[in-house]
Protein backbone atom coordinates (compact mmCIF):
# COMPACT_ATOMS: atom_id res chain seq x y z
CA UNK A 1 0.00 0.00 0.00
CA UNK A 2 2.87 2.37 0.40
CA UNK A 3 4.39 1.81 -2.57
CA UNK A 4 1.02 2.25 -4.24
CA UNK A 5 0.29 5.80 -2.73
CA UNK A 6 4.05 6.43 -3.25
CA UNK A 7 3.87 6.03 -6.77
CA UNK A 8 -0.06 7.89 -6.44
CA UNK A 9 1.14 11.00 -5.05
CA UNK A 10 4.27 11.47 -8.01
CA UNK A 11 2.12 10.38 -10.78
CA UNK A 12 -0.67 12.30 -10.33
CA UNK A 13 1.79 15.55 -9.05
CA UNK A 14 -0.41 15.61 -5.30
CA UNK A 15 2.86 15.87 -3.20
CA UNK A 16 0.97 17.83 -0.63
CA UNK A 17 -1.29 15.15 -0.10
CA UNK A 18 1.51 13.02 0.42
CA UNK A 19 3.03 14.81 2.72
CA UNK A 20 -0.20 15.92 4.42
CA UNK A 21 -0.53 11.65 4.64
CA UNK A 22 2.96 11.41 6.48
CA UNK A 23 2.42 13.75 8.57
CA UNK A 24 -0.96 11.56 9.95
CA UNK A 25 0.85 8.65 10.01
CA UNK A 26 4.18 9.90 11.95
CA UNK A 27 1.62 11.47 14.96
CA UNK A 28 -0.49 8.38 14.61
CA UNK A 29 2.67 6.41 15.82
CA UNK A 30 4.12 8.95 18.09
CA UNK A 31 0.67 8.91 20.32
CA UNK A 32 0.91 4.99 19.94
CA UNK A 33 4.42 5.47 21.27
CA UNK A 34 5.82 3.32 18.39
CA UNK A 35 7.34 6.58 16.78
CA UNK A 36 10.93 6.35 17.54
CA UNK A 37 13.67 4.52 16.60
CA UNK A 38 17.41 3.92 18.07
CA UNK A 39 20.13 5.62 15.65
CA UNK A 40 24.14 4.81 16.33
CA UNK A 41 26.48 7.42 15.17
CA UNK A 42 29.31 4.83 16.72
CA UNK A 43 29.79 2.29 18.99
CA UNK A 44 30.16 4.67 21.67
CA UNK A 45 27.57 7.27 20.78
CA UNK A 46 23.29 6.61 20.19
CA UNK A 47 19.79 7.38 20.99
CA UNK A 48 16.54 7.24 20.26
CA UNK A 49 15.67 9.74 17.43
CA UNK A 50 12.03 10.51 15.72
CA UNK A 51 11.37 8.22 12.55
CA UNK A 52 10.51 11.26 10.83
CA UNK A 53 14.21 12.46 11.16
CA UNK A 54 15.80 8.92 9.83
CA UNK A 55 16.20 9.47 6.75
CA UNK A 56 18.15 12.35 7.20
CA UNK A 57 20.30 10.73 9.86
CA UNK A 58 21.25 8.13 7.49
CA UNK A 59 23.18 10.49 5.26
CA UNK A 60 25.72 10.63 8.57
CA UNK A 61 25.89 7.47 9.22
CA UNK A 62 25.59 5.10 6.05
CA UNK A 63 24.35 7.13 3.24
CA UNK A 64 26.96 9.85 1.95
CA UNK A 65 31.19 9.57 3.01
CA UNK A 66 31.93 13.25 3.00
CA UNK A 67 28.69 13.60 5.84
CA UNK A 68 30.17 10.53 7.56
CA UNK A 69 33.41 11.84 7.88
CA UNK A 70 31.80 15.43 9.03
CA UNK A 71 30.37 13.84 11.98
CA UNK A 72 33.44 11.48 12.66
CA UNK A 73 35.60 14.80 12.59
CA UNK A 74 32.96 16.70 15.11
CA UNK A 75 32.95 13.39 17.37
CA UNK A 76 36.92 13.41 17.89
CA UNK A 77 37.41 17.89 17.86
CA UNK A 78 33.86 18.56 20.65
CA UNK A 79 35.03 15.83 23.29
CA UNK A 80 35.79 17.85 26.12
CA UNK A 81 33.75 21.12 25.14
CA UNK A 82 31.32 22.56 27.21
CA UNK A 83 28.73 24.33 25.02
CA UNK A 84 28.09 24.20 21.18
CA UNK A 85 26.02 26.44 19.26
CA UNK A 86 24.27 24.44 16.33
CA UNK A 87 23.34 26.70 13.57
CA UNK A 88 20.62 25.32 10.90
CA UNK A 89 20.16 21.76 13.18
CA UNK A 90 17.63 20.69 10.81
CA UNK A 91 16.46 17.40 13.00
CA UNK A 92 19.37 18.16 15.85
CA UNK A 93 21.61 15.25 15.22
CA UNK A 94 24.77 17.24 15.97
CA UNK A 95 23.41 18.69 19.08
CA UNK A 96 22.29 14.98 19.99
CA UNK A 97 25.93 13.95 19.23
CA UNK A 98 27.55 16.82 21.15
CA UNK A 99 25.81 15.98 23.85
CA UNK A 100 25.95 12.32 24.12
CA UNK A 101 29.84 13.13 23.76
CA UNK A 102 29.95 15.41 26.43
CA UNK A 103 27.20 14.36 28.57
CA UNK A 104 27.85 17.45 31.34
CA UNK A 105 27.60 19.99 28.18
CA UNK A 106 24.95 21.92 26.44
CA UNK A 107 24.14 22.57 23.26
CA UNK A 108 21.46 25.12 21.80
CA UNK A 109 19.83 24.41 18.55
CA UNK A 110 19.06 27.04 16.31
CA UNK A 111 16.48 26.02 13.41
CA UNK A 112 13.73 28.03 11.54
CA UNK A 113 12.07 25.94 10.04
CA UNK A 114 8.59 25.02 11.65
CA UNK A 115 8.57 21.78 9.71
CA UNK A 116 12.34 20.63 10.78
CA UNK A 117 11.45 22.34 14.19
CA UNK A 118 8.52 19.74 15.19
CA UNK A 119 10.75 17.04 14.76
CA UNK A 120 13.77 18.10 16.82
CA UNK A 121 11.12 19.21 19.50
CA UNK A 122 10.35 15.60 19.41
CA UNK A 123 14.07 14.40 19.30
CA UNK A 124 14.77 16.46 22.56
CA UNK A 125 11.61 14.78 24.35
CA UNK A 126 13.53 11.18 23.40
CA UNK A 127 16.26 12.74 24.86
CA UNK A 128 14.94 14.46 28.18
CA UNK A 129 18.47 13.62 29.77
CA UNK A 130 20.29 15.86 27.56
CA UNK A 131 20.79 19.69 28.06
CA UNK A 132 20.02 20.59 24.71
CA UNK A 133 18.35 23.51 24.55
CA UNK A 134 15.82 24.13 20.99
CA UNK A 135 15.32 27.85 19.54
CA UNK A 136 12.82 28.44 16.31
CA UNK A 137 15.16 31.42 15.17
CA UNK A 138 17.14 32.28 12.34
CA UNK A 139 20.63 33.80 12.36
CA UNK A 140 21.73 36.70 10.33
CA UNK A 141 24.08 40.07 10.72
CA UNK A 142 20.82 41.90 12.24
CA UNK A 143 17.66 41.70 14.39
CA UNK A 144 14.66 41.56 13.10
CA UNK A 145 12.98 39.59 10.67
CA UNK A 146 14.15 37.19 7.44
CA UNK A 147 12.38 36.15 4.24
CA UNK A 148 12.07 32.53 3.73
CA UNK A 149 10.83 29.83 1.72
CA UNK A 150 10.33 26.44 2.15
CA UNK A 151 12.72 23.77 0.02
CA UNK A 152 11.52 20.30 1.10
CA UNK A 153 11.43 20.71 4.85
CA UNK A 154 14.13 23.66 4.66
CA UNK A 155 13.51 27.22 5.14
CA UNK A 156 16.07 28.73 2.81
CA UNK A 157 16.60 32.76 3.10
CA UNK A 158 14.61 34.50 -0.11
CA UNK A 159 17.44 35.12 -3.08
CA UNK A 160 15.02 36.79 -5.23
CA UNK A 161 11.69 38.84 -5.48
CA UNK A 162 9.22 36.06 -6.98
CA UNK A 163 9.85 34.02 -4.18
CA UNK A 164 6.80 33.65 -1.64
CA UNK A 165 6.99 32.02 1.75
CA UNK A 166 7.15 32.78 5.23
CA UNK A 167 8.99 35.12 7.75
CA UNK A 168 11.14 34.08 10.49
CA UNK A 169 12.27 36.14 13.70
CA UNK A 170 15.91 36.56 12.91
CA UNK A 171 19.17 37.70 15.64
CA UNK A 172 22.84 37.75 15.65
CA UNK A 173 25.07 35.68 16.83
CA UNK A 174 26.78 38.62 18.87
CA UNK A 175 22.81 39.23 20.20
CA UNK A 176 21.98 35.79 20.79
CA UNK A 177 25.40 34.62 22.69
CA UNK A 178 25.10 38.06 24.73
CA UNK A 179 21.20 37.44 25.65
CA UNK A 180 22.27 34.04 26.74
CA UNK A 181 24.93 34.71 28.93
CA UNK A 182 27.01 31.92 26.90
CA UNK A 183 30.64 31.58 25.45
CA UNK A 184 30.48 28.32 23.00
CA UNK A 185 33.61 26.49 22.38
CA UNK A 186 32.27 24.35 19.32
CA UNK A 187 30.10 25.88 16.59
CA UNK A 188 28.64 24.39 13.35
CA UNK A 189 27.03 26.79 10.60
CA UNK A 190 24.98 24.84 7.99
CA UNK A 191 22.35 27.47 6.76
CA UNK A 192 21.89 26.79 2.43
CA UNK A 193 24.00 30.00 1.40
CA UNK A 194 23.31 32.64 3.77
CA UNK A 195 26.82 31.91 5.62
CA UNK A 196 27.98 35.35 4.99
CA UNK A 197 25.34 37.48 6.45
CA UNK A 198 25.34 35.08 9.61
CA UNK A 199 29.06 35.16 10.08
CA UNK A 200 28.82 38.93 9.57
CA UNK A 201 26.76 38.70 12.99
CA UNK A 202 29.29 36.92 14.65
CA UNK A 203 31.94 39.59 14.19
CA UNK A 204 32.42 40.73 18.38
CA UNK A 205 32.15 37.16 19.49
CA UNK A 206 34.61 35.81 16.88
CA UNK A 207 36.93 38.90 18.12
CA UNK A 208 36.62 38.12 21.57
CA UNK A 209 36.61 34.09 21.42
CA UNK A 210 37.95 31.22 19.47
CA UNK A 211 35.43 28.35 19.17
CA UNK A 212 36.34 25.65 16.44
CA UNK A 213 33.70 26.46 13.77
CA UNK A 214 32.48 23.38 11.81
CA UNK A 215 31.71 25.26 8.58
CA UNK A 216 29.42 23.75 5.20
CA UNK A 217 29.80 26.51 2.73
CA UNK A 218 27.21 26.19 -0.55
CA UNK A 219 29.38 27.08 -3.10
CA UNK A 220 27.59 29.88 -5.69
CA UNK A 221 24.49 30.14 -3.05
CA UNK A 222 26.79 32.19 -1.06
CA UNK A 223 26.93 34.92 -3.84
CA UNK A 224 23.04 35.42 -3.91
CA UNK A 225 23.11 37.28 -0.58
CA UNK A 226 26.04 39.39 -1.33
CA UNK A 227 28.94 37.58 -0.46
CA UNK A 228 31.79 35.24 -1.80
CA UNK A 229 33.48 32.24 -0.22
CA UNK A 230 36.55 34.33 -0.13
CA UNK A 231 35.22 37.33 1.48
CA UNK A 232 33.91 34.99 4.25
CA UNK A 233 37.34 33.10 4.09
CA UNK A 234 38.98 36.79 4.29
CA UNK A 235 36.51 37.87 7.08
CA UNK A 236 37.38 35.05 9.23
CA UNK A 237 41.31 35.35 8.56
CA UNK A 238 40.74 38.65 10.16
CA UNK A 239 39.08 36.79 13.46
CA UNK A 240 42.87 34.77 12.74
CA UNK A 241 40.76 31.25 11.61
CA UNK A 242 42.75 28.79 9.84
CA UNK A 243 41.26 26.22 7.13
CA UNK A 244 41.48 22.61 7.36
CA UNK A 245 39.63 19.38 5.34
CA UNK A 246 37.89 16.88 7.02
CA UNK A 247 41.01 14.91 6.57
CA UNK A 248 42.36 17.50 8.65
CA UNK A 249 45.01 18.66 6.65
CA UNK A 250 45.48 22.46 5.68
CA UNK A 251 43.52 24.06 2.73
CA UNK A 252 46.18 25.75 1.01
CA UNK A 253 43.85 26.95 -2.51
CA UNK A 254 41.78 28.84 -0.40
CA UNK A 255 39.97 30.17 -4.01
CA UNK A 256 39.92 26.31 -5.52
CA UNK A 257 38.38 24.94 -2.38
CA UNK A 258 36.23 27.58 -1.50
CA UNK A 259 34.20 27.82 -4.52
CA UNK A 260 33.31 24.03 -4.28
CA UNK A 261 29.58 23.62 -3.74
CA UNK A 262 28.17 22.48 -0.35
CA UNK A 263 31.97 22.30 0.64
CA UNK A 264 32.57 20.90 4.56
CA UNK A 265 35.34 22.44 6.29
CA UNK A 266 36.90 22.92 9.78
CA UNK A 267 38.00 26.76 11.25
CA UNK A 268 40.20 26.84 14.13
CA UNK A 269 42.23 29.64 15.15
CA UNK A 270 44.99 27.35 16.88
CA UNK A 271 46.08 24.29 14.27
CA UNK A 272 47.51 22.45 17.54
CA UNK A 273 44.50 21.12 18.01
CA UNK A 274 44.01 20.05 15.14
CA UNK A 275 47.49 18.14 14.73
CA UNK A 276 47.11 17.63 18.08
Amino acid sequence: MRKDFKRFSKSTGLQRLAASFQDQRRNLLRQMGLGAKGFKIDSKISFPIDIAARRAFRMFSEVDPDMRLEIERFVQLSKGKECFLDVGSLFGIFSLTFTSNNQESTAFAIEPSAKCFKVLEHNLALNKSKLIKATQLAFGQEQGVLDMHYEWVHLIANHNMDAHGVQAKMTTIDQFVASQGIKPDIIKIDVDGYEGPVISGAKEFLSNYDPIIFLELHGEWIERYGHTPISIADTLKCHGYNFFDLHLKPIQNIEEVFSIFAKRIICTKDPNIISG
